[in-house]
């Protein structure tokens, strides 16, 4: 990824690495320092994207995030009776519930994606994160439509993006 800025909207300069931070899941650059001058502006002159189609038929979603927890109890004069305990590290599941249309979803099993999860309230409001496509669940009951319930685990952080 080449990302430039330019004092005057005009005369681009490729920014140095370590000057900015990317978050990939929604498209964000920040910058150590505000891009000053008459029109400060950025751009990403060269990089990749994710191809973003609209997964259509979804009737729920559960998302579930968690942190391991692990005991930190140490050796205290006087002593404590109760553990103390910190946060390691974090994950998020996904459970998408959805009719059935295809077999799509076979051939994405075990690849990393984005995810977006619109609550519907906010065109704007979701949730996003990269995650794998860990397994999928086709449910066939005679006389009721065909159900496929998809489950993807968070590889990196979750994000909440508000506007």
């Amino acid at each position: 990824m080449t990302v430039q800025t330019a004092p005057d909207g005009s005369t681009w300069s490729t920014a140095t690495p370590g000057t900015y931070t990317v978050r990939y899941v929604n498209g964000q650059v920040g910058f150590a320092s505000a891009v000053t001058g008459a029109t400060p502006s950025a751009r990403i002159s060269v990089g990749k994207y994710f191809a973003i189609s609209f997964l259509g038929d979804a009737k729920s979603v559960d998302l579930k995030t968690q942190f391991d927890v692990m005991d930190s109890t140490a050796w205290q004069n006087p002593s404590n009776q109760w553990k103390t305990k910190i946060t390691t590290v974090g994950d998020a599941v996904i459970a998408l519930a959805k009719w059935w249309v295809d077999t799509t979803f076979l051939g994405y099993l075990g690849n990393r994606l984005v995810i977006a999860i619109y609550d519907g309230r906010n065109v704007n409001q979701r949730f996003e994160c990269f995650a794998f496509i860990k397994d999928e669940s086709i449910k066939i009951v005679e006389k009721d439509l065909i159900t496929d319930d998809l489950s993807f685990d968070s590889d990196g952080p979750l994000y909440y993006i508000a506007a």
